[in-house]
């Protein structure tokens, strides 16, 4: 996206987000506007045709809309190495919790470096253990991301979050409406 698509003070259709590129793969909190998003999402769709395919394994963990203020005021990237071992077997039961950590963990991940500039985020993410051992996801939590079946691949999301849903009622489709029960 280019600086000159942005009127000044108006940063909705900026991405911001916080990216954490583990040794197993990445996890990436991406915030915006839905133009912004959708213009982003089929970029990366793009990349999916070709042969490098970098987003070829690109899981979508959960897509959050109407959020009341953005987590991260910039986008910034970093590589931390978070060993845990921290892999659990994964149930119908155990998976929204699961997943909403993940989500939950990166939102307050997002929330504290968006209060130091960017130059002390990386060396607070490099340092991960001192102030964010409570929430940091794990090299052992993103691979096993990657691998859930229900977790969807970009092209599935991307299907559903381009298309129009439409919603008909009952009553939309019902004509004379039923009589008034008589008690």
């Amino acid at each position: 996206m280019r600086g000159g698509d942005v009127a000044d003070g108006d940063m909705s259709s900026l991405v911001t987000g916080l990216l954490l590129m583990f040794p197993t793969g990445w996890i990436h909190i991406i915030e915006g506007s839905l133009p912004s998003l959708s213009l982003l999402i089929r970029e990366m769709l793009k990349e999916l045709d070709t042969a490098a395919g970098a987003f070829r394994a690109v899981k979508v963990v959960s897509c959050m809309d109407d959020i009341p203020a953005r987590s991260m005021s910039r986008w910034q990237h970093n590589e931390v190495a978070v060993q845990r071992g921290n892999y659990a077997e994964v149930d119908a039961d155990s998976l929204p919790g699961l997943l909403a950590d993940t989500v939950i963990g990166m939102i307050k991940v997002c929330r504290s470096l968006d209060q130091i500039t960017k130059e002390e985020a990386a060396i607070a993410l490099a340092d991960w253990h001192k102030a964010y051992a409570d929430f940091m996801p794990s090299n052992e939590r993103c691979a096993q991301l990657l691998e859930l079946d229900e977790c969807p691949p970009l092209a599935d999301f991307a299907a559903v979050f381009e298309t129009p849903t439409e919603v008909s009622l009952t009553s939309d489709k019902v004509w004379p409406a039923d009589r008034p029960l008589i008690y």
